[in-house]
């Protein structure tokens, strides 16, 4: 009997765990909207755009975040917001950014996988057409340790470091087409 009602007591703790849902990986994305809602995005050149960094999954606290930013060789940023006034960034274009947020910001959520935190706001232009492309996130390349990262990282606000997956935006650029007089098409046919 004893062990009977430890198999039931043992099933009841099972289904209990089933119904929790699996937290997601913290992940590090790209966006081109400040909802964290649209990866991919065609840009016309010489007009300029956003490009969202956000974190998501992160059911914490964040003080600061290491990544590198990865952009198409025509693509510029010409300004970026971080995400407070006080925020300190020691990266560079070559190895990435260290963002300090300058504050413990409160990245909770009572919905697990809808925490998001916006880590950095760009305002990019395109200088020519390209071919679509990705902008990828990979880890930060500065720093004494990076060799030994594997991926891009967060910094709770005890300095327990975690490493996230990385979401990548799809970018691409519209060729102009080139205009020709309906006397020229014709004479293609003459």
């Amino acid at each position: 009997m004893k062990s009977l009602r430890m198999s039931v007591a043992l099933a009841a703790v099972a289904l209990v765990l089933a119904a929790v849902p699996a937290l997601a990986a913290p992940t590090i994305g790209v966006y081109f909207d400040a909802a964290a809602a649209v990866q991919s995005r065609n840009v016309q050149p010489n007009t300029l755009f956003h490009v969202y960094v956000v974190l998501s999954n992160v059911n914490d606290t964040v003080d600061a975040v290491e990544y590198k930013l990865n952009l198409p060789a025509s693509v510029v940023i010409l300004s970026t917001q971080w995400p407070t006034s006080n925020a300190i960034n020691f990266g560079s274009d070559a190895n990435g950014v260290q963002v300090g947020v300058g504050e413990c910001a409160l990245v909770y959520d009572s919905l697990p996988g809808y925490e998001t935190y916006q880590v950095a706001d760009m305002t990019c232009m395109a200088l020519a057409p390209f071919t679509a492309t990705d902008i990828t996130i990979t880890k930060y390349l500065g720093g004494a340790f990076a060799d030994q990262v594997n991926a891009p990282q967060y910094s709770d606000c005890n300095s327990n470091l975690t490493e996230m997956a990385v979401s990548n935006g799809s970018l691409s650029s519209a060729v102009p087409a080139a205009s020709a007089s309906w006397g020229s098409v014709k004479a293609v046919f003459e």
